[in-house]
């Protein structure tokens, strides 16, 4: 699963949820690329076959540029899309984290709350690996939808910051709690590295 790369809105540090369709910047056109990089130096027994992407602008972008060169099958679903802000849209970061760290089921309105976002989201991606399971599949997806597992597995004690373009790789491991995932970080400096992902709160992180 990776985030979207930097938008208009993100550089703005302004809220963007489901309801605001913005682009990459220029920045965001470079992370993907550099994302690209980490796609093609991972082995090739974890690499994707198949790329799964929000409808929205940003990550359709980002998935475009990420696969100029895999040239995987992509499909796009709207249930993908980010957390439904309403009212909390196009507000300052500052404003509305405080919403985002308190009452899950706290709803904006015009919009959804984090209990309902993560309802959402757990419902399309466990539709689409029953329906490829023999794929390894990409999510391009939004930072709401990595804050949104820790709504569904009851890890509200994190301040968690994904930044963008950055790749993660979920291997399901039952025995972890309270995530069943071992999570490994892809990024790219200078060349690939990996290690543990802030996400799972069953291993060590150092934040870097």
């Amino acid at each position: 699963m990776i985030r979207h790369g930097e938008t208009v809105m993100n550089a703005r540090r302004l809220t963007c949820g489901g309801g605001v369709d913005t682009v990459l910047n220029d920045e965001g056109r470079r992370q993907a690329h550099i994302a690209a990089q980490v796609l093609d130096a991972m082995p090739a027994d974890s690499r994707p076959s198949l790329i799964i992407h929000s409808d929205m602008n940003r990550t359709r972008e980002t998935t475009a540029i990420m696969n100029a060169a895999l040239k995987l099958p992509v499909l796009g679903d709207n249930e993908l899309r980010e957390h439904m802000m309403g009212e909390w849209e196009q507000q300052p970061w500052d404003k509305v984290f405080p919403h985002l760290r308190g009452d899950p089921d706290a709803v904006p309105r015009g919009g959804e709350s984090r209990r309902q976002f993560s309802a959402r989201i757990r419902a399309a991606m466990t539709r689409h690996l029953n329906a490829h399971t023999s794929e390894r599949v990409l999510f391009v997806t939004h930072g709401g939808v990595f804050h949104s597992f820790q709504v569904m597995h009851d890890v509200l004690d994190r301040n968690l910051f994904t930044p963008n373009a950055t790749l993660h790789h979920f291997i399901p491991e039952p025995a972890h709690d309270p995530m069943p995932w071992r999570v490994t970080l892809y990024e790219w400096k200078n060349e690939l590295r990996q290690g543990p992902a802030p996400i799972c709160p069953s291993q060590p992180y150092t934040a870097k």
